[in-house]
């Protein structure tokens, strides 16, 4: 992926260098993935220093006038400050759409919930166990759910996207889908919260209808921007 995004377009190791500096230190670290890790390590070099070698002056300078020129023409906030960390935030409901965000940031605060309670207490199901693979794959195979490495490549793909003198939208968009994982993750929560209450069938229909509402919402936003 590293190798792809250096030879077709740069600004995605904004999202791609955190999460593989991240395998990659957990793969040196267990002796039976050193080999492999040292081997994707010389497929990115392979691929992509003959071409920093042939196109350097172009990539620095085309970086120089697109990023920090660009960002300061348009008179974007500093990288450091408070303002360029919230940036893109303030954009995902205009992006997203704000009840699909709404609902899936519900979702997800209600997912949290209850990890911090043995038991639910309306209707006594234990609680959804924590996630066993909060990080890259594992010596033993990595068997947990993942959701701990997907909301890791998503901060840090927003951390370090904020990081960019340019706050041009297009930036964040491949941190876009890993939010849209997450939100649904949000929306799944919420249904089997609905389906224990209400019963499956009500919980399923109550379900429907969110989504028929949210997406007709969401398309009805992106219409109106286009006119």
């Amino acid at each position: 992926a590293v190798a792809a995004a250096v030879r077709v377009k740069q600004s995605a190791l904004l999202v791609l260098l955190v999460p593989c500096l991240w395998a990659a230190g957990a793969g040196l670290g267990q002796p039976k993935r050193r080999l492999q890790t040292r081997a994707a390590l010389a497929l990115v070099l392979a691929v992509a220093l003959p071409w920093l070698k042939h196109n350097w002056i172009t990539t620095l300078g085309g970086t120089n006038r697109a990023v920090i020129e660009s960002g300061a023409a348009e008179g974007d906030p500093s990288p450091l400050s408070l303002a360029s960390l919230f940036w893109y935030p303030r954009l995902f409901p205009a992006q997203l759409g704000a009840p699909m965000l709404a609902v899936g940031a519900a979702g997800g605060a209600l997912a949290l919930w209850q990890r911090r309670r043995p038991a639910d207490a309306a209707t006594g199901a234990a609680a959804e166990p924590p996630d066993q693979d909060s990080g890259p794959p594992t010596e033993s195979g990595g068997t947990g759910s993942g959701w701990g490495w997907l909301l890791g490549c998503a901060l840090a793909g927003w951390l370090v996207t904020s990081l960019s003198p340019n706050k041009d939208p297009r930036y964040i968009a491949p941190v876009l889908p890993l939010l849209v994982l997450l939100l649904a993750r949000g929306w799944w929560v919420l249904l089997q919260a609905a389906r224990a209450r209400f019963g499956p069938w009500l919980g399923a229909v109550l379900l429907g209808v969110g989504l028929l509402g949210t997406g007709a919402t969401t398309a009805s936003e992106r219409v109106g921007e286009l006119e």
